[in-house]
């Protein structure tokens, strides 16, 4: 019976301890910090294995030029995400605006 609770222990610690990465960003949000976002570079293992395989038996300026290619579409899909992450941001913001109106609204007007 002790021994059963102590591995029950262990392994609700084990789970408790696992899940708090997931709220390791500012305010108890999902996903990664601010400062791992901002250590994160276009030199990731997958974009190495990727730039590799798309040159490989490239000559030297057929090969500059397919990964200047690469690069370029990964900070426009970068940008792009950017810009929709924004938006939706704005959209919230806007929508949580709008529903304190009517009341500040009827405050003014003394309704």
């Amino acid at each position: 019976m002790t021994m059963g609770r102590i591995v029950m222990g262990t392994l609700l610690a084990g789970l408790i301890s696992s899940s708090i990465p997931v709220l390791a960003a500012d305010g108890g949000q999902r996903g990664a910090s601010a400062s791992a976002y901002q250590h994160a570079s276009d030199e990731a293992v997958f974009t190495r294995i990727g730039d590799w395989f798309a040159t490989l038996g490239k000559s030297g300026f057929e090969k500059d030029s397919v990964l200047a290619q690469r690069r370029a579409a990964r900070v426009t899909t970068r940008t792009q995400r950017a810009i929709e992450h924004q938006a939706s941001h704005a959209e919230h913001g806007l929508r949580e605006a709008g529903k304190g109106l009517p009341k500040g609204l009827d405050r003014m007007t003394g309704q």
